[in-house]
């Protein structure tokens, strides 16, 4: 919504206190957004919705690859580090790991094989503002639950590819716009949530 100068209210929603709507409709999932009467639920479902709305600044511009092309190529991602960081299971820790950087690899090679400073090319699609978040919450969490280091700051990147891409995502101005900024803390915070540590 920001890269395409949407105007929009954030209303940050708690389980115990979720509109009837989302109750009723969706089950409760997040995030979720209302837009003229209608409701939907999943960010990539909410994405290619205000993409189909407000076509005036496309994101969904095929460069070396297409957006559809890029998720479905990244689609193990979020999964592995998912089961990887809920693990607490010393035995099964080494397996989930390696899966996790067998993604993280993946990715950097995608990231090699295009022209330009994005996924999919030379322009920002759908497909870098889909795995911005992602890939904030494998930097934070592996890090803070796993010791395992992502991005480089200091010393030389492991993937250089994909460490400089994630630098450009997280240096952009729709991450770091206040509307739309996620805090270390409140990553956290969910995973021991999804951890069952809380």
């Amino acid at each position: 919504m920001l890269t395409k100068g949407l105007r929009y209210t954030v209303k940050p929603t708690l389980s115990s206190n979720k509109p009837a709507w989302l109750l009723e409709k969706h089950d409760g999932k997040m995030p979720a957004l209302m837009h003229k009467g209608e409701t939907l639920t999943d960010s990539l479902a909410i994405a290619e919705y205000l993409e189909k709305t407000f076509p005036h600044k496309t994101l969904t511009r095929q460069g070396a690859y297409s957006y559809q092309e890029v998720l479905e190529k990244t689609s193990g991602f979020f999964p592995s580090l998912s089961a990887f960081i809920k693990n607490k299971d010393p035995a099964q820790e080494e397996a989930l790991h390696a899966a996790v950087e067998q993604q993280l690899d993946l990715l950097d090679e995608l990231i090699r094989s295009t022209p330009g400073q994005f996924i999919c090319g030379i322009e920002k699609t759908l497909a870098d503002l889909y795995l911005a978040p992602q890939l904030f919450h494998a930097t934070v969490a592996m890090d803070h639950f796993k010791d395992v280091e992502v991005l480089h700051i200091e010393g030389d990147p492991v993937r250089p590819a994909l460490e400089y891409y994630m630098g450009r995502l997280f240096d952009s101005e729709e991450f770091n716009n206040q509307k739309a900024y996620y805090s270390v803390d409140q990553v956290i915070y969910g995973w021991k949530v999804a951890r069952g540590d809380v």
